[in-house]
Order: C-alpha cells, then structure tokens, then sequence
C-alpha cells in the first residue's frame, strides 16, 4: 500500500518536473556545447545535485554527476551521455523510481567514453555503492571492471544492453526485431528499390548493434535498396552535418532511418534546409514526445517507444531491488510500442509483416505512454 501511496503521490510531482526538463532538454544536445550537468534528481528521493570534483582518475574528470546523501541504499549509474533529451528524461523516470523505493542514486555521464566509463566504475566500487547500472559504450571493454564490481561484492546491472558474463545482469530492449519491422515497412513504401541511408550510435555499443542489425536483415530482403551506414554518435551537430553531406552528394536518396529520435532531429532538420520534407521518408527510434509529434504530423514514417521515462524508471525498480540484497532475472526485457498512424499501421498489417504479440499505437497513445508508468508499479 505504501508503494502505491507514494505513486499516486509521485504523479503530481511529476508535471512539475517536466517543465523543468523541457528546458534542460532544448538546450542539452553536445552541438551546443553544453558543460552544465543537466541532471536533475528528485527533491523526495534525498539525492542532491552537484557537480563532479576533478577525478581521482583524470579519466573520469569532465564525467558529471549527482551525488547521495543518506542511509538509504545506493545506486551508482554511469551514463553514455547526460544531456541528449533522451537521457535527461531517463534521469527523470530513474529519479521518480528512487522516491518510490526507496533508493539514492548517484548519476554519472562518461561523455562516451570507454576510458571515462570504466574509471567511473572503479570509483563507484571504491565508494562501496549497493548496485551500478550502466549503460555500456562497449559491451566488450567493460566486461574486467564489471566482474570487479561482482567480485568485491557489488551487482551490476547493464541497461539496454546485453554485456556476456554472468557477473551483469541484462536489462533488454527488443531492438533487433523492432528495427528489422520498420526496415520492411520502409522498404516497401519505397517499392523495394532506391538509395537510403542508416544511422547508427557506434560499433560495440550493443543497443546501437542490435538495432544496425535488424536494419540489415530487413535490407537484405530488398536486393535492389543500396544502404549505406553512417556512425553518427549521439551527437546531434554531426549527425546534421553527415545528413546534409548525404543529401548533398544525393538528393535523390529515398528514406533515412536513424537509430535514436535525439539524432532523428538532426535528420530532419537537413531534409527540411534541403527542400526535401516529404520526398525523403524519415524513421526512428525511442519514441521522445517530439517524434511522435514528427508521426503525426507526418514528417516520420514512425518511431519506436521505448520511453526514456519508462527506461530510466524500470532499470533503478530493477536496480532498487538487487540493491537491497533480492533476486531479479538474469535477462529482463522492456515491452516497446510502435508509434505511427493509422495509414501506416493498415499498411503493416496489409504487408503481413511484424511478430506476434506487436504493439502498435497512434502517436496521442505514443505521447500519454512516454509519461505513464503506472504499468512499473507492484501491485
């Protein structure tokens, strides 16, 4: 009863906290170089923002951070990034799932870096935290500092990625077999013929893997699509400029699909300057309110929600619960969502295409979805 007291309380707070975070997020993209820590935790969840004092490890010396006070058990998180708008509201739903178990969180960006991440980690492990989650740069190179978090009796739990050792606990996405429904559908709208483009984040990041993977598949039943792949980052200003190269040594390039909406913005914004909205078909992922808006106007084929919200929540419920010494699952997955409009969902289910049990909403369900996470609570 208790949890869902402070759920019902929580809810009220947590429109408040959106206005503040739609601030944070129009201005936090790194092409705008940015150097403020744009995390920002939750006043009842007794965590305190600060920023991160020069590193014991010069590694981890620009990482940013939020620090925890108290005698509540506590989370270290180390992030990809803390300022795309997806991260920020991942902060947001993590911040809201600590006030409700109970849990401080101590949240850390690596600026994408492998070197930064794995310092991040061994400090977290200095600190003797209750759990680390972390969202792998590469889900290879972190495998020694993880099974050192588990030998010095820390659990570690992966979020969105799937890191092989029996030290990390696996909190998945359906990425591959996503992406690879919204290749065919892309492929079919451009009647399996033509030039087009995929974005991707980086090699070895195992969500950005995942989600180049299914593309492929999907592409690979178009033998006469040319795609070319681009690695972009998380960096909205080189995703514009590589888009606009693109579209200026091609403009009769057919479809772009990038793998996350805070890139898909950039991807936009270039189609738009080079006169091409509507001629160039656009697809994404995560499913951001501002993607779904881009659906229903259509200027997005579709995205995909996952619900940076939801992310961010589930993974500290789930952090939450090995922090205070409980069992979960060794591979927990995300339900997702596809976003898109009616003329598109009758086109999927005319094409046959998908697998069982897909969820397909309309971009209004899409937007009340990224905000509820009334479906996390316990009953």
């Amino acid at each position: 009863m208790k949890k869902k007291e402070l759920m019902k309380k929580g809810l009220a707070l947590l429109a408040a906290f959106t206005l503040v975070f739609g601030t944070l997020a129009g201005c936090g993209s790194k092409d705008e170089g940015s150097s403020d820590d744009s995390a920002t935790t939750s006043t009842d969840a007794e965590t305190d923002k600060e920023d991160a004092a020069p590193a014991e490890d010069d590694a981890a010396g620009d990482a940013k951070d939020t620090e925890a006070s108290g005698d509540k058990p506590t989370i270290g998180i180390a992030m990809l990034d803390m300022t795309q708008e997806f991260f920020v509201n991942m902060i947001e739903g993590g911040d809201y799932a600590a006030e409700i178990y109970g849990v401080n969180l101590i949240w850390k960006s690596a600026d994408s870096s492998l070197d930064n991440q794995i310092a991040i980690i061994e400090n977290f492990i200095q600190q003797k935290v209750d759990c680390i989650l972390l969202d792998p740069y590469d889900n290879v190179g972190l495998i020694p500092v993880c099974e050192e978090a588990k030998a010095a009796g820390i659990p570690v739990c992966s979020m969105g990625n799937f890191i092989d050792s029996d030290a990390v606990i696996s909190n998945l996405y359906n990425d591959r077999e996503d992406t690879k429904v919204i290749g065919e559908l892309v492929g079919n709208l451009i009647d399996k013929s033509g030039d087009v483009a995929m974005l991707y984040g980086a090699t070895g990041n195992f969500v950005s893997d995942e989600r180049q993977g299914g593309w492929e598949e999907a592409m690979a039943e178009f033998p006469d699509i040319k795609c070319t792949y681009y690695e972009v980052g998380w960096d909205t200003a080189a995703t514009l400029k590589t888009v606009q190269d693109i579209l200026a040594a091609n403009p009769d390039i057919k479809a772009i699909h990038s793998f996350s909406d805070g890139n898909t913005t950039a991807v936009a914004q270039a189609v738009d300057q080079a006169g091409l909205t509507g001629k160039v078909l656009i697809s994404s992922y995560d499913g951001n309110k501002d993607a779904s808006e881009a659906v229903k106007d259509g200027k997005y084929v579709c995205t995909l929600l996952t619900g940076a919200k939801r992310v961010g929540y589930w993974n500290v419920q789930i952090g939450s619960k090995l922090a205070k010494g409980e069992t979960v699952e060794q591979k927990n997955y995300l339900e997702s969502y596809f976003i898109m409009n009616d003329d598109m969902k009758a086109k999927v289910e005319e094409l046959g295409i998908g697998y069982e049990g897909m969820n397909i909403v309309n971009p209004d369900k899409g937007i009340e979805l990224f905000d509820d996470l009334s479906a996390f609570e316990e009953k």
